[in-house]
C-alpha cells in the first residue's frame, strides 16, 4: 500500500474513491467491510470499516522511515513481483 501511495498517488486515491463508493452503496449492510475486512474496535469510528486511508496511516506509523527503495525491495523479497520465464 505504501509503495502504491508513494509511486502512484493518483491510482491510490482512485482506489480510495472506489472503496468509499462501495461502502456508501452498502451502508445498510450489517457488516460493511472495507478492503481490510476489519472494523474499528474502539474510538469514534467503532464498528465502522477500517478503510484504505486508515491502513495508510497505520502503515506510515509502522514504517515511518521507509523509502521507496525499501518498499520496492520488500515487494520483491516477499513474492509480490515474481518475474516468470513463461
Amino acid at each position: 500500500m505504501l509503495w502504491l501511495y508513494y509511486s502512484y498517488p493518483d491510482r491510490f486515491y482512485e482506489w480510495v474513491e472506489l472503496e468509499q463508493k462501495k461502502l456508501d452503496a452498502h451502508k445498510d449492510v450489517e457488516k460493511n467491510l472495507g478492503v481490510s475486512g476489519r472494523l474499528h474496535k474502539e474510538g469514534a469510528q467503532k464498528g465502522k470499516a477500517v478503510t484504505l486511508l486508515d491502513l495508510l496511516e497505520e502503515a506510515k506509523r509502522k514504517f515511518p522511515n521507509a523509502t521507496l527503495e525499501d518498499l520496492q525491495a520488500f515487494k520483491y523479497s516477499h513474492g509480490h513481483c515474481v518475474q516468470s520465464v513463461y
